[in-house]
């Protein structure tokens, strides 16, 4: 009875005591893991945004430089029919040879709807 008095029942305690502290770390662990995970997905998450938002801007900066320029062309060309055709024609060759067809075939159903003809 002494033995079980001195020896098992001090062993029952410490591992009861050690089982509830591995439970408390475990969940403040857990707890911790889904902070930083959130926060490291949240920034990640920005990141892309933040970049995508960016090379966005560019492509349309870049569109409109373009039209600037085809307005420059077409305001030092004289008024006519032929003309303005030759022009149009040449950028739909240059779209033709340099864009995906997916975008060719999206940029025609654009000047059909809006009541231009597509080649």
């Amino acid at each position: 009875m002494i033995f079980l008095v001195v020896k098992v029942i001090p062993i029952i305690l410490l591992t009861a005591i050690a089982w509830n502290q591995i439970l408390l770390l475990g969940s403040l662990m857990r707890d911790i893991a889904v902070d930083d995970s959130a926060k490291a997905l949240n920034d990640g998450a920005i990141e892309n945004i933040e970049r995508m938002t960016t090379d966005l801007a560019a492509s349309v900066a870049e569109f409109l430089y373009q039209r600037d320029d085809d307005i420059r062309v077409l305001a030092g060309i004289a008024p006519s029919d032929a003309a303005y055709r030759a022009f149009s024609d040449a950028k739909s060759l240059f779209s033709r040879h340099f864009f995906a067809p997916s975008l060719l075939a999206a940029s025609n159903m654009i000047i059909t709807f809006s009541g231009g003809t597509s080649s």
